[in-house]
């Protein structure tokens, strides 16, 4: 019989630069590492371990979903049109705030 899997939160701390993980469906739950790959091999081995520690019996084997969220930014880029000598300029002003001048 196919189990439920077990929910996981994972978010991006920016201010620490780690996965967090949580888990309202493992008591406990509470991890983090630099990388997802390395926060999911650690959830493999945390999460069967919090669940025997609670009294929770799943099976050997425990399925588990990992919903990450991650907030950015991003810049738009910033157009001016300067009339001279007849011709228009765009003047694009990029991410890494390096000005290209394009002639129309």
């Amino acid at each position: 019989m196919l189990q439920k899997p077990l929910f996981v939160r994972a978010e991006w701390d920016e201010d620490v630069r780690v996965w967090v993980a949580t888990s309202d469906d493992v008591p406990g739950l509470a991890t983090e590492e630099e990388n997802l790959e390395a926060l999911i091999e650690k959830l493999k081995i945390l999460i069967p371990e919090l669940l025997d520690a609670n009294g929770i019996k799943r099976g050997y084997e425990v399925p588990f979903e990992i919903l990450t969220r991650r907030f950015e930014t991003a810049q738009q880029a910033e157009v001016n049109i300067y009339p001279s000598v007849g011709l228009e300029y765009i003047e694009l002003l990029a991410a890494d705030q390096r000005r290209q001048k394009l002639t129309l």
